[in-house]
């Protein structure tokens, strides 16, 4: 096994061990032992676990960049996109230990900063060229302070995954997350715009009601 691959398995088996156990939880001796190699070894690539978890991080969210790429380029308009991200939100809600988010806030400040920047360039952006495009498509209004509403859109996106204001022994993330795009959408859409929104959820209860059956 060449140099690249063995670090590239360090950092797919260490990924899934923090994302099972969180982040403070598994040491060095934990990752050697899972991966069956000395902890040496484990050195020769990285210089101490934050190093892990901020490549581990890093390399998470290009993936994630790259699939919310495709899911904009496959939305057939403005509307369809914030359904899809909402869908991707929710899977991120779904497999996500809320713990990791706090122990990389307290803990582990770079890897943090790639999250918080992540959040700042990429998905501010797309979500303001969205919301954009949904003007010139007559979806969403043209007096809406798009650059508010990004940002207010993108900190909605997040409120699902906070334990403290919708414990999920409580609320059930999918219904939060539709709740709460449902009001976005009646303040931003035209009538044009809530129609599609409305033919798009309709569609997407009746897929998953057919999957349930």
């Amino acid at each position: 096994m060449n140099e690249i691959s063995i670090k590239e398995r360090i950092l797919t088996e260490a990924s899934a061990l923090f994302a099972k156990f969180g982040l403070r939880s598994i040491s060095m001796d934990d990752i050697a032992r899972h991966l069956g190699m000395s902890k040496k070894t484990i050195y020769q690539h990285f210089s101490d676990k934050d190093e892990i978890i901020t490549l581990s991080l890093k390399r998470h969210l290009a993936g994630e960049r790259n699939h919310l790429i495709t899911l904009k380029r496959e939305a057939v308009d403005s509307v369809d996109f914030l359904i899809k991200l909402n869908h991707f939100v929710l899977k991120y809600t779904n497999q996500t230990n809320p713990a990791i988010l706090f122990e990389l806030q307290k803990y582990y400040m770079e890897a943090y900063e790639l999250l918080e920047e992540f959040g700042r360039n990429f998905l501010l952006q797309i979500v303001f060229e969205n919301l954009q495009e949904g003007v010139n498509e007559g979806n969403f209004k043209l007096e809406s302070n798009l650059e508010v509403m990004a940002r207010m859109r993108l900190q909605q996106c997040s409120m699902p995954l906070d334990d403290n204001l919708f414990p999920r022994t409580t609320f059930k993330p999918e219904e939060v997350s539709f709740a709460i795009l449902d009001h976005f959408i009646s303040g931003i859409a035209t009538e044009k715009g809530k129609k599609l929104y409305q033919r798009y959820r309709a569609k997407l209860e009746k897929n998953s009601f057919t999957t349930i059956l």
